[in-house]
């Protein structure tokens, strides 16, 4: 029992120091890196047609490596921008709309009250006045914070587009320059010393997080198309720009489409619009039995791991590294599991020697 001890010790210490070492990668390190990520995924991606091209064309490497990373570049950004003028045509149509909005809550705030009113025994006025009272300071609050909140955002917005934009730029490049040199830098990896360790640790980090980072936007896109669909069905003018907000809500740990669309369809539902009511608690439905359906088998089938453990990483992600941590929280907890399983391999080679 008193040799077990030590032992049960040491390990904890290690679980602790290898997942500080994770947060400090992931926290500190990985924005600094985050370019040379995405070129090394570009360049598996990519190289095996550089060569067959290179081959079948008869043309050094560097071309068919220019010409294939600077087709997929284009192509991402001419999808990026026809989504993004998409997103702000709708989002504009959302803005003139809102003084009908205005007036459509308006509405469903005097039948709230007469709700309330009924189910109190009270006057429709009096229930009416009172809350009207709370609902004025609320919306004064929303009036003093709304446009620091709009400049925070705006302002942020900017930031966001000139560091995607700086990323972009770097792993075009460094995906162009690593496809070029990929044997020299191949043939210096293998002759590291740690080589073995570092290949093992990172094609299995590599094939994780790719296998999330796929599971999560097969079912982002599957969830939106649905959302989108519903919505536009129902008539809605914004369907697009409402179904991907909705569906990136709903990878979500505990917020989940529920928190918009259930809310949405009471309002619906005492305003006399039971189709469009239905249709929101259907399209609800709908979301949970996709994510239900595909998570399990998406996440299990591509990360061996229990999807339990899986919604344990993510809400430790979100409170560590905020909305990022959506895929950083699991990214990290795979990391943790693998570098343990590497010292342990290596700690039985050892006791063996």
């Amino acid at each position: 029992m008193n040799g077990k001890l030590p032992q049960k010790y040491k390990k904890l210490f290690l679980v602790t120091l290898v997942a500080v070492i994770v947060y400090v990668v992931l926290k500190f390190l990985l924005p600094l890196v985050l370019p040379f990520v995405f070129a090394y995924f570009i360049c598996r991606l990519l190289y095996p047609a550089a060569l067959w091209l290179s081959k079948k064309l008869h043309v050094p490497k560097t071309l068919s490596s220019v010409v294939l990373v600077g087709g997929l570049a284009l192509g991402i950004m001419a999808g990026t921008g026809g989504g993004i003028w998409y997103l702000v045509k709708q989002t504009g149509r959302l803005a003139q709309d809102m003084d009908r909005a205005g007036q459509w809550l308006d509405q469903m705030w005097q039948k709230l009250c007469g709700l309330i009113a009924s189910l109190a025994g009270r006057s429709q006025e009096l229930v009416y006045s009172s809350m009207c009272q709370w609902g004025e300071n609320f919306m004064n609050m929303i009036r003093e914070k709304l446009p620091e909140a709009a400049a925070g955002l705006a302002v942020g917005a900017a930031k966001g587009i000139g560091t995607f934009f700086i990323i972009f730029v770097v792993a075009i490049v460094g995906a162009i320059l690593l496809m070029k040199n990929k044997e020299r830098i191949s043939r210096q990896l293998s002759e590291n010393l740690f080589a073995r360790e570092i290949t093992s640790l990172t094609s299995r980090i590599c094939q994780t997080s790719a296998g999330f980072f796929k599971c999560q936007i097969i079912i982002i896109t599957v969830i939106a198309v649905i959302l989108s669909a519903g919505l536009k069905l129902a008539g809605s003018s914004y369907s697009v720009l409402l179904g991907i907000m909705i569906a990136v809500l709903d990878a979500l740990p505990v917020i989940g489409s529920g928190t918009i669309l259930l809310p949405w369809a009471a309002a619906v539902f005492l305003s006399g619009r039971y189709l469009f009511g239905v249709i929101l608690i259907i399209l609800y439905i709908l979301c949970t039995l996709v994510r239900e359906f595909l998570e399990p088998r998406l996440m299990g089938n591509n990360l061996g791991i229990n999807e339990f453990y899986m919604l344990m990483a993510t809400f430790t992600g979100l409170s560590l590294f905020g909305v990022w941590g959506i895929f950083l929280g699991p990214l990290g907890m795979v990391m943790i599991l693998e570098i343990l399983r590497q010292l342990e391999a290596y700690y039985d080679d050892a006791r063996g020697k």
